[in-house]
Formats: structure tokens, C-alpha cells, sequence
């Protein structure tokens, strides 16, 4: 979850591989392949294709975007400026997750229904 909070603070942008790692997993060391497990875990989640994404889109040779539209729910993206793992566990102490992933159109031109992040 860690990884989808940290991209949908960035939505639209591109998220360096090495900047995902150090924000999710700080001094802790992890290969590359466990960011690239969580984004599987996430496009599973979110029934997305990493051939056609519609969430998380791969931009090779250089890290993640968050490609659909997110809404902070009752949250001001001012607070991001704490410590994500202790927005993080705000969020779970809460039960849930301010945010709403709206996936984007698919290719026949139908949008899914958005996906709010509950605990």
C-alpha cells in the first residue's frame, strides 16, 4: 500500500525506481524486484494491464506514474509532507485510505467504476 500512497502523491509524474525504493523502504535494504512485486500486487488489485495500464504504467528504464486520476478525500496533499510511514499508519489506524483511484477509459472507450481505498 506504502507504494500506491507514494505514487498517488506524485500522480503524473514519474517516480524514479531508486526514489520509490528509498521513499517505501528507507534504510532498509531491498532489490529492485520487490517494488516490482508491489506494482504486480497493485495492478492485480486494480485489474490492470501492464500491456494496456489504465493505473500504474511502467516508463522504462526509469521508474512508475500513476496514470489515473486521484482524489484526496477529506486530506490536504499540504500533509505530505509527513513521514510516509507515519501517514501511512494514520491511514490504517483510521481504517481506510482518504484517496479514490479512478481508472482511466478503457481502449472501447467504457471507464471502470473508481476504486475506493478501504481498509
Amino acid at each position: 500500500m506504502e507504494v500506491l500512497i507514494c505514487l498517488a502523491l506524485h500522480a503524473g509524474e514519474v517516480m524514479a525506481r531508486e526514489q520509490l525504493l528509498r521513499e517505501v523502504w528507507h534504510d532498509t535494504f531491498v532489490t529492485p524486484d520487490s517494488l516490482k512485486r508491489c506494482v504486480s500486487l497493485l495492478r492485480k488489485a486494480f485489474t490492470d494491464d501492464a500491456g494496456h495500464p489504465r493505473i500504474i504504467e511502467t516508463i522504462p528504464k526509469r521508474g512508475y506514474r500513476l496514470a489515473a486520476p486521484v482524489i484526496f478525500d477529506d486530506w490536504r496533499k499540504s500533509e505530505a509532507k509527513i513521514p510516509l510511514t507515519l501517514l501511512f499508519q494514520q491511514f490504517l489506524m483510521a481504517g481506510r485510505l482518504p484517496i479514490t483511484v479512478q481508472p482511466k477509459a478503457t481502449q472501447d472507450g467504457d471507464a471502470d467504476l473508481s476504486t475506493q481505498l478501504d481498509g
